[in-house]
């Protein structure tokens, strides 16, 4: 009797394991598979569910799942996924073509998500769905406190984003970190962020009026172009280069205003020390300036420097 109750418990506790799914990611197969890194942490390398709503867990066998692998989703027809906050990573094309993709629900906070590294714009997989949803709320609006950077394509072409405030420890805004941001009208820039990266806000098309902090140092190459209603600009001291078609083709583009007009030349040359000088008094007419910046004369083959 003994040894047929030990039998009938072992098989109980086994039917629980499967039930309870026997370890901390579920157990269950939920069609996510995984890579182990260098670091001894895992990747997600491939899905190959089929459920509409697929669920990254924070740990598999005991380790952080830190990033997900290029091409890990793509071309899978999910409409909702959750991404833990212990993802740091997204590959190359990691959602490219998840067209029906609706909703991203993200465990981490606004500031994390914001330094993940993603490969490329078809990492993102906000720029699909257009929800990004962090404690149970649809991000609209954006105040950054403690990330350092915005990662290349972290809000990438999120229409619903209307406000960003950089925060005061932000140093570099990354490639196309808000391109295609198109219902973006209010944004502050934090008093540390140097440098913005190509297209970082381009095709804004909702921005009117940028005043750089005078902590800026260069505004990349079309790092504000197609911002089809930016009005007014102010450029402080501290800005020492505006690289190629910074501003080009923002047609409203009628006033900025240089708080030092003096030094500013244009080259061909990336890193040229000399070129053509462009007169103080040039510098100094917001319209006039405002004109060459965006769609005339120093077109998107040069470069703007102001001799030291």
């Amino acid at each position: 009797m003994k040894k047929i109750l030990s039998i009938i418990f072992a098989v109980i506790f086994c039917f629980g394991l499967v039930a309870c799914g026997g370890n901390e990611d579920g157990g269950k197969d939920d069609g996510l598979k995984y890579t182990e890194l260098s670091n001894g942490t895992y990747s997600v390398s491939k899905y190959e569910g089929e459920d509409t709503v697929v669920v990254i867990p924070e740990i598999k066998d005991g380790k952080n799942v830190t990033k997900i692998s290029n091409d890990a989703f793509a071309g899978k027809q999910f409409t909702e996924i959750t991404i833990p906050s212990s993802i740091v990573e997204i590959g190359t094309d990691a959602f490219v073509s998840c067209s029906k993709l609706t909703k991203v629900n993200y465990l981490g906070t606004i500031d994390n998500w914001a330094e993940i590294k993603f490969g490329s714009a078809d990492s993102n997989p906000i720029s699909i769905s257009k929800n990004l949803v962090i404690g149970g709320s649809k991000v609209t609006t954006i105040a950054l406190t403690t990330a350092t950077l915005v990662s290349d394509y972290a809000f990438f072409s999120y229409t619903p984003l209307t406000t960003v405030d950089i925060g005061d420890n932000v140093v570099t805004v990354g490639k196309s970190a808000f391109d295609g941001c198109s219902m973006l009208y209010n944004l502050t820039l934090g008093d540390k962020v140097e440098r913005f990266e190509y297209r970082s806000f381009g095709t804004c098309n909702s921005l009117t009026e940028v005043i750089f902090t005078n902590s800026v140092k260069t505004l990349c190459a079309e790092s504000f172009r197609d911002c089809a209603n930016l009005q007014s600009i102010y450029i402080p001291a501290s800005v020492e280069v505006i690289e190629k078609a910074a501003f080009n083709y923002d047609s409203s583009l009628v006033s900025a205003v240089f708080e030092v007009t003096e030094g500013w030349y244009v080259s061909t040359g990336e890193n040229a020390a000399t070129g053509i000088d462009i007169d103080p008094e040039v510098m100094a007419d917001a319209k006039e300036v405002a004109e060459l910046l965006s769609v005339k004369m120093y077109d998107d083959n040069h470069y703007w420097r102001r001799a030291k």
